[in-house]
């Protein structure tokens, strides 16, 4: 047997005693590795959602409150003088509203007996509100329904056919305070 000198007796209890630091500082470095990965990835896709939510609830947020002031401050009145083309109010909020949203690019009040009239003008031939698919099929009030993606029969600002692209056209009917139907307007 050999004998064993001071310096090899410490130097093996100092190794001895730091191989268990050494694993624990090892394993304290995969978990927190690992548990910062994981906690990034849930905060990112928590982060994912909620803008994910906030692009599709700003927007839908912003049309509902159009329609509703809208529909808050529009009576048959109005929208009788709007169709046949006299001085009303909506002369000049339905062209403050198209062109100061990106959401819509045109405007259709129509009453009860399916007379209608499009801002920015078109004049269509045998076109009837009732027929569109974006026309609302319930009668509810404060209701707003969103059609399916269609083709559009509108030229854009440039003049190009919309046929090649899809158009989808929020609606809302219109009451009176007698809870009668005196049309809807469509964004």
């Amino acid at each position: 047997m050999k004998s064993y000198n001071t310096n090899k007796a410490i130097g093996s209890l100092v190794f001895i005693l730091l191989i268990p630091f050494v694993i624990m500082c090892v394993y304290t470095y995969l978990y927190i590795d690992y548990s910062s990965k994981k906690e990034f990835k849930s905060t990112m896709s928590r982060f994912t959602t909620n803008a994910s939510r906030a692009n599709i609830e700003t927007p839908l947020n912003e049309i509902k409150l159009m329609f509703r002031s809208l529909s808050a401050n529009i009576d048959e009145k109005d929208i009788t003088k709007y169709l046949k083309g006299e001085q009303t109010d909506l002369n000049t909020v339905i062209p403050a509203i198209t062109d100061s949203t990106v959401f819509f690019s045109n405007i259709i009040i129509s009453d009860s007996k399916d007379n209608y009239k499009i801002y920015p003008s078109v004049e269509l031939k045998r076109f009837s509100p009732r027929s569109r698919p974006w026309y609302p099929l319930t009668a509810t009030k404060d209701f707003i329904s969103y059609s399916e993606p269609y083709s559009s029969i509108l030229d854009d600002i440039s003049g190009t056919s919309k046929l090649k692209k899809k158009s989808i056209t929020a609606s809302m009917n219109l009451f009176n305070k007698h809870s009668d139907f005196i049309g809807i307007y469509s964004l």
